[in-house]
């Protein structure tokens, strides 16, 4: 067994205190923020939609006459207008317009996101009076053209008033040329809601009403997009990129800022990590490339020069020790040039060694038929050839541990690695099965947060001072907690088992080579060329026809078996294999997970916390006691449905809305200060105050045969039968695979 040794650096201790207090962000913690004189000029974002903001902070015409004015901020019925101190992000990607009005001061911060096609609106409050104060906020909307109809984000009809499950609307015009027009306005349990006023077919007024109290800041964002072709049905499509499983996705807010929000309440935080292969896509994109069937050489000023990489021996000296790699197996190395840090090698399986490579006649032959040397040491960023194992884990890997140093190993543990922690609220032995990922935050105190495949998320310290593991590569590892960054484990159906039994039809079909050069076809065309050349068949659910028949994929492969090709049009979709009516069926992977529907609700009993937490787990007390009017009321805690704190988040004896089984209601303080919560074998006790709500799950019941059986339950019956049938195939799937 290796032992790797630990920082020489001291780190900070993770204080969670300071994590689950709503204590103020101090100005000396930070660098002050770059603004510069703004200017105004019209800019296009990557769908090519036009976005011209206006010293009012309004957008002007937009794409087409999209807009007669949008967005356009009264306060206290006085009109926003930035004379003299319009200024702007050094980047020129977000305006900051601010002035004086009712008492205030105003602050509207504009961020055009150009990579994504959206504008964020953030709209800052501060009383300056010695006295609270009342603010009503109405943003005024109106369109180019009358409007055909007005959804929301779940594609149900709007009639003025949102449902449960709606963020926003979108307002399908009725002209051909002009945009519709998306707004997310909401979270359904955000501190304040908009009210919303629609006339003549093109006119919205959002109104917001605010109690501030002297001295106090506050702030309501929203969000605006331009959007073609989307319609009710595809509605809800369009708002998952931006609002997802009941929180905001990647929507970028200054950290200081984001505890002003009042009307959402569920922040995307640090992005996870996705998959294994999505930082090096995102590199490719950023160096303006196509990863196809060429190799490709970044030079310092972004030059690209593709060709075919040859090299003999090639090794990464690490200090777990020295491995061999087979150069086919890079997907892309990071050389020593103009950094510190050590070499990376990025292994096609989701691995990344960090250490010295050493390399024998490392060369690229371009299309020219030039030759180049490279010297890892001085190369910049080298990509290799996509091919169809990216991404895919190795057999027997259960998940992956990532070090501060730049590594990323693959763990291939027997028995399931179990990581033993210190939450705020007690001890936890968390199970890598369990875990979606861990990762290492800056945020407020360096630490690490873990998220749970059930939808828990919260602060952790690793109790032990090592963590062993057994990777694939070096054996048995001992990592001291202060080298580990983060842990994900592996989904089971990206990991495919050797042995496979299949009809010999089927696997004839799977085993049969094909090559291809399908560039920018449909899913489903793909489909049928894959059936047409292997005669390997598998049929679409009608739900995803449409979806199917619109995306678009390429694929570059020669001499490849179909079942690897059938594999990677899977990941690459998201869509997976079920088995319907003796036949393999194509269906969505939305809403697959065990505790999260594809509506982002908890499927599952849990405890929203301060500091953005979040527990799933059951309520172990009894009883909990009511205070309301001198009396204290005893509630069985099984008949308590849900429970929202009604008063100032962070008040040491909150005020609590309670919902009871029977549809009654109660309001008042909690004689208990701590509540004791339990998931699996942890028992943790919350403190009161950090509790923001409470919220117990019952699964909906399927009506007709099997009455009172749950749904979810019915789903795990439906598909039993061809369980063996599926897992078989994706076994052959990584036999097929190259």
């Amino acid at each position: 067994m290796k032992t790797i040794p630990t920082f020489t650096r001291l780190v900070c201790a993770v204080v969670f205190a300071v994590t689950l207090s709503r204590a103020a962000a101090r100005a000396d913690d930070k660098p002050a923020e770059q603004l510069v004189r703004a200017n105004y000029r019209s800019v296009n974002d990557s769908m090519g939609f036009r976005w011209d903001v206006n010293s009012y902070g309004m957008i002007n015409d937009g794409s087409d006459d999209c807009f007669d004015g949008a967005l356009r901020l009264d306060v206290n019925g006085s009109q926003f207008y930035c004379s003299n101190n319009a200024m702007m992000t050094s980047d020129g990607k977000e305006y900051v317009l601010s002035r004086k009005m009712s008492g205030m001061n105003v602050t509207r911060r504009i961020r055009i996101d150009t990579e994504r096609s959206f504008v964020r609106y953030l709209e800052i409050f501060e009383n300056t009076k010695n006295s609270a104060a009342t603010v009503r906020v109405d943003l005024r909307t109106s369109l180019g053209n009358t409007y055909q109809q007005v959804v929301t984000n779940t594609g149900s009809v709007f009639s003025g008033i949102f449902g449960k499950k709606d963020c926003g609307i979108l307002a399908m015009v009725n002209s051909g040329s002009r945009p519709s027009v998306m707004h997310v306005l909401r979270h359904p349990k955000g501190k304040v809601q908009p009210a919303v006023t629609m006339s003549d077919q093109r006119n919205f007024i959002f109104t917001f009403n605010l109690s501030l109290k002297a001295g106090e800041k506050a702030a309501v964002m929203h969000l605006v997009a331009q959007r073609r072709g989307v319609s009710a049905s595809t509605a809800p499509d369009a708002f998952k990129k931006l609002y997802a499983r009941n929180r905001l996705v990647r929507i970028d807010v200054p950290k200081d800022l984001k505890k002003l929000v009042l009307n959402f309440r569920s922040w995307g935080g640090a992005e996870g990590p996705g998959k294994l292969l999505q930082p090096l896509l995102r590199l490719a994109e950023h160096a303006g490339m196509d990863r196809g069937m060429e190799d490709q050489l970044v030079v310092e000023d972004d030059t690209v020069v593709a060709g075919t990489v040859s090299c003999g021996a090639f090794e990464v000296e690490t200090p777990y020790g020295t491995r061999k790699v087979d150069p086919g197996d890079i997907v892309l190395l990071f050389g020593g040039k103009s950094t510190a840090r050590p070499h990376r090698v990025f292994l096609r399986d989701g691995q990344v060694l960090a250490g010295t490579v050493k390399a024998q006649d490392f060369v690229l032959k371009t299309r020219e038929e030039f030759t180049v040397e490279l010297d890892p040491e001085a190369l910049d960023m080298l990509f290799m050839r996509a091919d169809l194992r990216d991404g895919h884990p190795a057999a027997g890997v259960t998940g992956f541990v990532d070090t501060h140093r730049g590594d990323r190993l693959a763990i291939v543990q027997k028995d399931d690695l179990t990581v033993d922690t210190i939450t705020p609220w007690g001890s936890a032995k968390i199970p890598l099965s369990d875990m979606d990922y861990l990762y290492y935050s800056r945020e407020d105190q360096p630490g690490h947060r873990v998220v749970l495949k059930n939808g828990s998320r919260f602060p952790v310290i690793l109790k032990n001072p090592e963590l062993t593991v057994d990777t694939l590569l070096f054996g048995s590892l001992k990592l001291t907690g202060l080298l580990v960054s983060g842990l994900r484990s592996v989904e089971t159906d990206s990991v495919m088992p050797s042995d496979a039994v299949l009809p010999d039809d089927a696997s004839k079909a799977l085993e049969k080579v094909v090559s291809a050069d399908l560039q920018n076809v449909t899913v489903k065309a793909m489909l049928e060329w894959l059936d047409e050349s292997a005669g390997l068949s598998v049929k679409v659910e009608p739900e995803i026809e449409e979806e199917v028949a619109e995306h678009r994929v390429t694929l570059r492969a020669a001499d490849a078996p179909a079942g690897a090709i059938l594999k990677w049009l899977l990941k690459s979709t998201g869509l997976k294999l079920a088995w319907q009516d003796k036949a393999f069926v194509a269906v969505s992977a939305a809403g697959d997970e065990a505790a999260t529907g594809d509506d982002g609700e908890i499927r599952a009993t849990h405890m929203l916390l301060a500091g953005e937490n979040m527990l799933v787990g059951t309520i172990s007390a009894p009883q909990l006691h009511v205070l309301s009017d001198g009396a204290v009321t005893p509630v069985e805690s099984g008949h308590i449905s849900s429970f929202e704190r009604s008063d100032e988040e962070g008040e040491a004896l909150p005020i609590f809305s309670m919902t009871l089984a029977g549809g009654g209601t109660m309001t008042g303080r909690l004689k208990e200060r701590m509540i004791p919560v339990e998931w699996k074998d942890t028992r943790w006790r919350i403190p009161v105050w950090q509790i923001i709500s409470f919220e117990r799950y019952e699964p909906e019941e399927v009506a007709g045969e099997g009455e009172g059986v749950p749904k979810e339950k019915k789903k795990e019956e439906k598909k039993a039968d061809g369980a063996s049938l599926i897992k078989n195939l994706l076994k052959r799937l990584q036999q097929a695979a190259p």
